[in-house]
């Protein structure tokens, strides 16, 4: 998996989109499932770890997303 990387792990981010409404299934029993096939270890990365360090760098939007993307 792509968290085994460490030049990667750090710049991946966990979110949901459009198309969970099209499951069969709500957006919240998606998470879970998802939580639990990951790992509460990479899924703290993905979804707290790394959104709290793209969010509280400095500078712009615009800065903060050039500096993310290029990362590594």
């Amino acid at each position: 998996m792509l968290l085994i990387d460490p030049a990667i792990r750090h710049r991946m981010l966990f979110g949901t989109d459009f198309y969970m409404v099209e499951l069969n299934t709500s957006e919240r029993e998606a998470s879970i499932k998802f939580r639990y096939a990951l790992g509460e270890e990479d899924y703290t990365q993905i979804a707290r770890v790394n959104h709290l360090g793209f969010l509280t760098d400095l500078g712009s939007a615009k800065q903060r997303i050039k500096s993310f993307v290029l990362a590594g």
